[in-house]
């Protein structure tokens, strides 16, 4: 019998591989295992426990070494994932429909869609930019997105069914509020708690935040709502039944909006003006090309309004909101599972491809643009007044762009190569101030003038007297 490996790096996998397994398993043909990544609490990787357990639930086995298990074909939703080469034929699955840089063809990951057989990508937009970039050379194909199998399939349950479920009023109108977790592009980095605003005795406010998400937002989210009669906080993973539910999503860069938008439902976009400075942004990718097909909020206010619009007129922009998806979702069918199966027992894997250079990686870093650099620039001066002149000795300089990178008002979340600070980031993010203070003061240490060392630690004494986030 052949065998069939499947790889989780996270919990985020489990959507887009979950569906395929579960196909493939019906074929009665294969002998299926899982590679569950270890987990390491530090580096934030891997499934922890509790999340694993979801699953050690589906009755194969999970084996450590996956080349000695010698599978025919491993399927993969990790770009991280390229020692799993020599495992059978490698298959790609696209795990969300939001890009945030990975299908840019100055994005220095796109080299390693190249170490995989075949890659799976949601639709021919998305398998236009990889074949435009002149830097992916393995197969891609447009097969639809596996985590919407299931809501697209004719058994799923309706709408009024699910509110009839789970004991809410059917005369209220549902809010769902999913903002990613990248606090360049997050809604949430700004409106912080104000977003409670939209719920009241007529309007059910639904809160999904990213697992990712910052434990300093997290915490002030919980705190503010959890007596709330008409908001709820969402700790399942499976967002679908919300999606089915909801009126109108608020959203900003997360994949939510996008699948919420293949609903033909309305959508009010809250655009963080630092989205410039994430290392990932495009404004050629999928967030950003539909924007005319959603209502756009820079502020709070515009966000009311968008949401009463929205439900005052859900129609208004549906001939808008299907065009963009046919580009980005090959079919709604509930078949896209079936079609990657299909697609990767046919796949011939004998013809060499060519592979990207070493002058073809990390141009993401080169071609920092000037905007950005500039922003950084203005950032720091800005910060430096703020705080009675200490930064004014320090002027970023045209060889540190590599450490310019993603200098944000709304929060620390840095990519620079020092690795204190990637360190200090994972720390802030769980809220262990102290761990990431220290960490900062190693960087500046090592180097007094490294401008995202001191502006990262101005931040986090600013963020250190937030004792309430409003």
């Amino acid at each position: 019998m052949r065998r069939a490996l499947f790889y989780f790096h996270t919990l985020l996998d489990t959507s887009s591989l979950l569906p395929v397994f579960r196909e493939l398993q019906k074929t009665g043909e294969f002998e299926i295992a899982f590679v569950i990544h270890p987990y390491d609490s530090e580096q934030n990787l891997g499934l922890p426990p509790g999340e694993a357990k979801l699953l050690h639930q589906q009755g194969v086995d999970v084996i450590q070494d996956p080349q000695k298990w010698e599978p025919d074909i491993t399927f993969i939703s990790d770009l991280k994932a390229t020692f799993l080469t020599g495992s059978g034929k490698t298959i790609y699955i696209t795990r969300s429909l939001s890009s945030k840089g990975r299908f840019s063809p100055v994005s220095s990951k796109l080299h390693k869609y190249n170490t995989f057989d075949m890659v799976c990508v949601p639709g021919n937009f998305y398998k236009n930019r990889l074949a435009n970039s002149g830097k992916v050379y393995t197969k891609v194909i447009s097969t639809g997105f596996t985590p919407l199998d299931s809501i697209f399939s004719p058994g799923y349950l309706s709408r009024e069914e699910i509110i009839h479920q789970a004991g809410l009023d059917p005369h209220k109108k549902i809010v769902l509020y999913a903002p990613t977790h990248d606090m360049e592009y997050s809604a949430a980095s700004i409106l912080w708690t104000r977003i409670g605003v939209l719920a009241n005795d007529n309007t059910i406010l639904f809160i999904k935040l990213h697992p990712n998400t910052p434990s300093i937002i997290k915490r002030a989210i919980t705190h503010a709502f959890q007596h709330h009669p008409n908001i709820k906080t969402i700790d399942n993973f499976d967002l679908h039944p919300y999606l089915r539910v909801a009126d109108v999503i608020v959203s900003d860069v997360s994949s939510a909006w996008l699948e919420f938008l293949a609903l033909d439902k309305p959508v009010v976009l809250f655009d963080n003006p630092n989205k410039v400075m994430h290392e990932g942004y495009d404004e050629r990718d999928a967030e950003f090309v539909c924007r005319d097909a959603l209502i756009v909020a820079t502020n709070l206010e515009e966000v009311i309004d968008g949401v009463r619009r929205s439900l005052a007129f859900p129609g208004e922009f549906s001939g808008k909101r299907q065009k963009y998806i046919s580009g980005f979702i090959h079919e709604t069918d509930g078949q896209s599972a079936r079609r990657i199966i299909d697609a990767a027992l046919t796949l011939d894997v004998a013809a060499p491809y060519p592979v990207t250079t070493e002058n073809n990686l990390d141009t993401s870093k080169k071609q920092l643009t000037t905007r950005q650099r500039e922003y950084a620039e203005k950032r720091v001066r800005e910060l430096s007044d703020s705080i009675g002149g200490i930064l004014r000795s320090v002027t970023p300089k045209t060889n540190q762009s590599n450490q310019i990178l993603q200098i944000n008002t709304g929060s620390a979340s840095y990519h620079p190569e020092n690795g204190n600070l990637r360190l200090a980031m994972h720390y802030e993010k769980r809220g262990k101030l102290d761990e990431a203070k220290k960490q900062v003061g190693i960087a500046l240490r090592n180097n007094p003038d490294n401008p995202v060392a001191v502006e990262f630690a101005a931040h986090l004494g600013m963020l250190a007297a937030e004792k309430e986030p409003v």
